[in-house]
């Protein structure tokens, strides 16, 4: 195998398939984990786009939002800046 082009995992069906339950069904939980105390649901959602963006130009650029503005969130709360205007 040539190590700068390196073999896709799957091509088939069968991962498209699971790429796509698997990235709605985490999504799914990830919008349940919003309103359940026990579930992290920006990870789940995180993690579910990421395996959607791979099938869908839409779930691409929702995760890209996504990630930009959970980004540009973590550097505010670091900075012990209020993103809202309260403290």
């Amino acid at each position: 195998m040539d190590q700068d082009n390196p073999k896709p995992l799957r091509q088939g069906w069968m991962g498209r398939w699971f790429r796509i339950v698997a990235g709605s069904t985490l999504v799914g939980l990830g919008i349940i984990g919003l309103f359940l105390p026990l579930l992290q649901g920006v990870l789940f959602i995180v993690i579910g786009l990421s395996l959607l963006s791979t099938e869908s130009e839409r779930a691409r650029r929702l995760h890209q939002w996504v990630r930009s503005h959970w980004r540009e969130l973590r550097t505010h709360r670091e900075k012990g800046d209020s993103v809202h205007g309260v403290r």
